[in-house]
């Protein structure tokens, strides 16, 4: 059998953060391969008003051998208006964070939406879902109607083990953000 080595280099968020050696092909994450590996999206809160902030948790559960994961979150939708990245936050302190505090190597960049770290210190073993990072959305002035926030394709968004392979997992999951706006708010509060 004939093996192609192919040498990597991970740009991540503008950063080279790890070069990389794969056997074959490049490895591509299964979106709809029944794998139980996930990665999920949660909010602060499912309804906003125009002009206001939401916070959108990224995690992932059920996951063994994690030294390395990137993140791409996408929106799309809306009647009118622009739900827009203000900042992405990855809290190494904060508790439920994947690889805990001072073990991993963290970056973020709000123009390309990426998020990504790099386990120093070995890998980790998840089963309920922990945080991998926090992405803060401000719905503009004129938004309205409700927007999907989703993952990019698996090729920007995925998750690599220690031996810097691809985990297989899910990552077809959305989330639905609706926006009322503030004037319509006002009155059906007063009815």
């Amino acid at each position: 059998m004939n093996t192609v080595k192919k040498t990597i280099k991970w740009e991540t968020i503008g950063l080279s953060i790890l070069t990389a050696t794969f056997l074959g092909g490049l490895p591509v994450l299964a979106a709809e391969n029944g794998s139980d590996t996930r990665i999920l999206l949660t909010a602060d809160r499912p309804v906003l008003q125009a002009g206001d902030r939401i916070a959108i948790d990224v995690l992932v559960a059920d996951v063994e051998d994690l030294q390395t994961f990137q993140v791409i979150l996408e929106t799309d939708g809306g009647e009118r208006g622009s739900l827009e990245l203000e900042q992405i936050v990855i809290d190494a302190s904060r508790p439920g964070y994947v690889f805990g505090p001072g073990s991993a190597l963290e970056a973020t960049n709000v123009k390309t939406r990426e998020a990504g770290a790099v386990q120093l210190t070995g890998s980790v073993d998840v089963t309920e879902p922990a945080l991998l990072a926090t992405f803060l959305f401000r719905a503009s002035r004129d938004a309205a109607g409700t927007f999907t926030v989703s993952l990019a394709g698996s090729e920007q968004t995925f998750l690599r083990n220690g031996g810097a392979s691809a985990i297989e997992c899910r990552t077809d999951a959305t989330l639905g953000v609706t926006i009322v706006d503030r004037a319509k708010a006002r009155r059906t509060d007063r009815k």
